[in-house]
């Protein structure tokens, strides 16, 4: 299951970086910035939760 979500985020990083380098519009620009920091906070909340659980 947790390999799974890492996984997906990894996916989403990689289209993020892909679309930074297309990156045309401030909207777009703003758009993936902001799927970047989703994703960073929910691997951070991860990280947090499986320091929890040891």
């Amino acid at each position: 299951m947790k390999n799974l979500l890492y996984l997906i985020l990894a996916a989403v990083l990689v289209y993020v970086i892909y679309n930074l380098w297309q990156v045309d519009t401030p909207e777009s620009f703003a758009l993936n910035g902001g799927i970047l920091a989703i994703c960073v906070i929910v691997y951070y909340l991860l990280s947090r939760r499986q320091e929890a659980s040891r």
